[in-house]
């Protein structure tokens, strides 16, 4: 078994977010990846995991993890 924490699907705009979350799924079922839905945050401009700060502008270290 595997537990992966956090997943991150960056894109640049809308239609790319959903060409990548077709593509990704997919690939998750196939492999027999399961997402638990009260821990699933989509379409988020910017977020902090993995004690990283990810915005539209790139991804840097979380200041407050520091």
């Amino acid at each position: 078994e595997i537990y992966t924490d956090d997943m991150v699907i960056k894109s640049y705009d809308k239609a790319s977010l959903l060409h990548d979350i077709e593509e990704t799924f997919p690939t998750m079922t196939k492999v027999k990846m399961k997402l638990k839905l009260s821990k699933c945050t989509i379409g988020v401009e910017e977020g902090q995991p993995l004690g990283y700060q990810i915005t539209n502008e790139g991804i840097s270290p979380n200041q407050a993890k520091i």
